[in-house]
């Protein structure tokens, strides 16, 4: 469980700026004026020049840089990183961004230690942490590599102190285009201002966030599923996404007030068949075991009375060296909400007011009202979707092309998580699922299967799983035909009854390898769910070898991961996949070619649900249109245009016969980017064929 929230979050979208360096649109070979302003030396990040950030809260300011640089005021840079104050992106596509946050009375090696325990990842590399006097202020540099979703990416991270308040000149690009010589630039255009640095007040509007069996609204959130709501009051944060993920996955909601220092979580958990004080009380000894309470971590205090909505609530609270933090459980009928809020210790009184203003605001649903937002939210899109290295999980189907395998979500409120969000939870896990409304979940493992049989290896997989005497076992050995693969079923559950989870476990071997699909819960969920426990097992099959990610046979391509079509007109195309390699991880890079007619496809998967979708459009549309406009010479034109059954913006360009067009779309989490290209008027009719032969997958 991270606790941390100010810790930034990796995310693997901030890789669209990469495209700067590579949007695909080449000139004629005969234009030398053309090929030159669009060669690899006179990108730019920006067409026109940044004037400086100022910001008098903070008493700093960023410079302008120049035309390689891209300067983010707040305003935009929290539509990326919600925790920083401002940010810059380069031509290469490295980032930086300045987060500030009031944590007095510590040291710096403590600050820097701690903010190095909360990355979320595991590096791949570290460098030396490095002294060094920034600002005429002592400050400490780190730095790490990760791979996150496929993508290699490095990271430094410059920290010092200024008048009680920690700074970070955080930088961060793909490894092989990350450069010292752009991280230092950055660093060298902040300087800190004269004044008192102070606090202020920071929320992000979450718009239009459907998550499933939950949403936010007009700043009010709502869980269908546990039904409850909150709309916290002003200078409360909502957390969802990422955001949220990072503190802890498990966790419905985060609220985070940054003027105060002060975050909570809620945690809820339907408890069917368990004793309520006994739940609570295992649940107050596992906090207090995460938190390290008596092991140096910490120490109990005098417990709190503050109202959850309208139910006086018991908190207990604890103190360490630097926080403070509150537990209390809040317990309805048949669900249980555990809230566990934090704060700095120096902050005296003020974050405890904040705190009890925002749970007063947290308010409890009846079932009708409930069942009316989950019937809203039914009607939507599958709400998750994501593309990784060798999957993709679109419109409710999980699709594992590197080991042939499809998961097509069963009836009800499943949640998937998938890639480096599974194997956060188990490192041998590719895909994890969760039915919260039932309390049942399903994991998924593939191993070798070589010198296996079947009967064999499922027999081991139990042993593993339960070892010896030590679960109370239940059908074992049963045959289940899964789309004409044929499974072993065995059900067993976990000793001691009361607080183990009951487990069953369906193993197969196909094309020489094992795979284990796992569904678990406690008991009495798993009892009440036992029908939808096996249309979760029953949801696998097992394409093999069948399922490819692309099908390039021209004139089409086929996308399966990342979900589109395109039937180019005619005959005589070219086509070049992968052109950009570093992206592939995360989407699609192709281009078509034909005399002088050019077709560049981009399909990236990069936004975090809850974000503004507009960002992505909006970035994506300015990185490539800056460069266009100085390639050819003039301004674009720009319009909407309807078709494949999304919105996208269009921006043309139009130089004596060429005629260019820029067309970007968002579907879910995927920004789609077409540039159509072709002289004599054929880029206007190559764009009508395109557009008509351009369709996105289910």
């Amino acid at each position: 469980m991270q606790f941390l929230s100010f810790v930034w979050r990796l995310k693997t979208h901030l890789a669209l700026c990469a495209l700067i360096a590579c949007t695909g649109c080449k000139p004629n070979s005969n234009t030398k004026n053309r090929a030159s302003k669009f060669s690899k030396e006179n990108l730019v990040a920006t067409e026109v020049p940044d004037d400086a950030i100022v910001d008098k809260d903070y008493c700093f300011r960023i410079e302008p840089m120049g035309q390689k640089w891209r300067l983010m005021p707040e305003s935009e840079i929290v539509r990326i990183t919600p925790d920083a104050v401002a940010g810059a992106t380069s031509v290469e596509g490295i980032f930086g961004v300045v987060i500030v946050e009031h944590f007095p009375d510590t040291d710096l090696e403590s600050y820097v230690d701690l903010l190095k325990s909360n990355v979320s990842v595991v590096p791949t590399e570290t460098t030396p942490l490095e002294s060094l006097e920034y600002q005429s202020k002592p400050a400490m540099k780190y730095g790490y590599s990760a791979v996150i979703n496929g993508l290699d990416l490095k990271f430094e991270n410059l920290v010092f102190f200024h008048q009680g308040f920690g700074y970070q000149i955080l930088t961060w690009g793909m490894k092989q285009r990350y450069t010292a010589s752009r991280s230092n630039q950055f660093r060298e255009a902040f300087r800190l201002t004269e004044g008192t640095v102070k606090v202020r007040s920071k929320t992000i509007p979450i718009k239009d966030y459907v998550g499933v069996g939950r949403r936010v609204t007009d700043g009010r959130f709502e869980s269908a599923i546990y039904k409850f709501g909150c709309k916290p009051p002003q200078g409360w944060q909502l957390l969802v996404g990422a955001s949220l993920r990072e503190l802890d996955p498990t966790a419905e909601i985060g609220l985070m007030n940054a003027e105060a220092g002060t975050y909570a979580i809620v945690i809820p958990e339907y408890i069917v068949g368990l004793n309520p004080e006994s739940h609570r009380s295992v649940m107050t000894s596992a906090i207090e075991a995460n938190l390290g309470i008596g092991a140096g971590g910490g120490q109990r205090t005098d417990p709190i009375e503050l109202k959850v909505g309208p139910h006086p609530t018991k908190f207990q609270s604890y103190q360490s060296e630097q926080f403070r933090y509150y537990f209390g459980v809040h317990m309805s009928e048949d669900c249980s909400y555990r809230i566990l809020a934090w704060h700095l210790d120096s902050s005296k009184n003020a974050p405890r007011k904040e705190l009890a203003k925002v749970l007063e605001s947290i308010d409890f649903m009846n079932d009708e009202q409930a069942s009316q937002i989950e019937m809203e939210l039914a009607s939507l899109p599958d709400p998750e979707n994501k593309i990784g290295p060798t999957f993709s999980l679109r419109s409710g189907v999980y699709r594992d092309f590197e080991h042939g395998i499809v998961w097509k979500k069963p009836q009800g409120l499943w949640r998937v998580s998938t890639g480096d969000e599974a194997k956060a939870m188990n490192q041998d896990t590719l895909f994890m699922a969760e039915s919260a409304k039932s309390g049942l979940f399903v994991q998924l493992i593939v191993e070798d299967a070589e010198g296996w049989d079947p009967k064999t290896y499922h027999d081991a997989a139990m042993s593993i799983i339960f070892g010896d005497g030590n679960a109370v076992y239940g059908a074992s050995g049963k045959t289940l035909e899964l789309n004409g693969t044929t499974a072993i079923v065995s059900e067993a559950t976990q000793l001691p009854v009361e607080s183990g989870f009951r487990y069953r476990l369906a193993t197969t071997i196909v094309d020489n390898r094992a795979f284990q699909m796992i569904v678990f819960g406690v008991p009495a969920n798993f009892e009440k769910a036992s029908k939808q426990a096996y249309q979760a097992i029953e949801a696998f099959s097992f394409p093999g070898a069948t399922m490819v990610p692309t099908e390039a046979a021209l004139p089409t391509f086929r996308d399966n991961r990342t979900g589109f079509a395109i039937t180019v007109p005619g005959s005589g195309w070219s086509l070049k996949q992968n052109i950009q390699p570093a992206l592939e991880p995360i989407g699609t890079t192709i281009q078509f070619t034909r005399n002088n007619q050019e077709i560049l496809v981009m399909a990236l998967t990069m936004l975090e649900p809850g974000q503004d979708i507009s960002w992505a459009s909006d970035t994506m549309t300015n990185v490539i249109s800056a460069n266009l406009s100085r390639m050819i010479d003039s301004k674009p034109k720009t319009t909407q245009k309807s078709f494949a059954g999304i919105q996208w913006q269009m921006q043309s360009w139009q130089k004596r016969r060429d005629t260019v067009h820029l067309l970007v779309g968002v579907r879910h989490r995927t920004v789609y980017t077409l540039v159509v290209t072709g002289p004599d008027g054929g880029g206007d009719i190559l764009l009508t064929q395109i557009t008509k032969n351009f369709r996105l997958l289910d």
